[in-house]
């Protein structure tokens, strides 16, 4: 632990970190300063800065050498932690560092990368599940931070340890509310930091219950406000329709809304079902506005 270099990635970003943040930021620094390896739970709402927090983690462990692997569970995911991160470290010499290695990249730029990391070119390495399968030098990996714990498993952690003959430090972050009681029995011998505060530039946010008679004037609120360049999410619990429930599902909402509520508007479909390819053009359509709409199941959360 460095405190100049703290206080510099403090001072150095765009906006006054929380009290949740710098305290979850000090009980990861406390783990990593110990011999024995760091598995740590960072669990905070979408939006409550739990990026920032393994940021300056990362530049503690990159500033005393050691290589840094950043595991997002898809492509989209991993590009924009990737963007943020160079933002984020951007007054140092790591986010110039540090390099993206995904399935889409041609052999030859995934080559390119592992030579990076082989020669300590890139140290800092943000990619998919992939990063555990290539064939990577981990020659001095201090730190992994996984975002969404529950797709990472004992397995993987194995994995790990047998590519580097050692167990690294391990933060894993989520957006999911566990219990502590449950995340021990799940996950064993795991500590847990917790954001609750929300960073005071977001803007506040209100859930509303609508009764089924409403839904017609729900769509209008929410026609209204694509009109304004908007977009909206639309989130069912079932892909399609099942015989054994009446609960909604994709398919039919999404199949609904194109024809009535919401035909003026270009809406998507996503769901788990699809391939790992399409998925990622149809979020990246939703991110770039080419669809005013995205009908999903809960896969949207990773």
């Amino acid at each position: 632990f460095d405190e100049k270099v703290a206080k510099k990635f403090v001072a150095k970003l765009p906006f006054t970190m929380t009290d949740d943040q710098r305290a979850a930021s000090w009980q990861i620094l406390k783990d990593m300063q110990s011999d024995d390896p760091m598995n740590r739970l960072l669990e905070g709402d979408v939006g409550s800065g739990k990026t920032v927090v393994a940021a300056m983690a990362s530049l503690m462990a990159l500033d005393n050498g050691m290589q840094v692997a950043f595991i997002a569970p898809t492509e989209i995911l991993a590009k924009q932690h990737f963007q943020t991160l160079q933002n984020i470290l951007g007054y140092t010499q790591h986010a110039q560092d540090a390099a993206l290695l995904v399935g889409s990249l041609k052999k030859t730029e995934k080559q390119a990368v592992k030579d990076a990391i082989a020669t300590k070119k890139a140290m800092l390495l943000v990619g998919t599940h992939a990063l555990l399968e290539e064939d990577i030098d981990w020659h001095s990996l201090g730190l992994v931070i996984i975002d969404e714990q529950h797709r990472f498993g004992v397995k993987q952690r194995q994995k790990l340890q047998t590519k580097t003959d050692y167990m690294p430090h391990i933060l894993c972050m989520t957006a999911t509310p566990i219990p502590r009681s449950l995340a021990l029995t799940v996950y064993g011998e795991l500590s847990m930091s917790i954001i609750t505060q929300k960073p005071i530039t977001k803007p506040p946010i209100v859930t509303e219950l609508v009764s089924p008679n409403s839904v017609a004037q729900m769509y209008a609120k929410v026609a209204a406000s694509l009109r304004q360049r908007r977009q909206a999410y639309i989130v069912c619990p079932l892909i399609s329709q099942s015989e054994l429930t009446k609960l909604p599902s994709a398919e039919d909402v999404f199949k609904k809304v194109s024809q009535t509520y919401l035909k003026d508007f270009r809406v998507g479909l996503l769901h788990g079902r699809l391939k790992a390819a399409e998925k990622d053009t149809i979020m990246q359509q939703f991110k770039e506005h080419a669809l005013d709409v995205l009908v999903a199941t809960t896969v949207i959360e990773v």
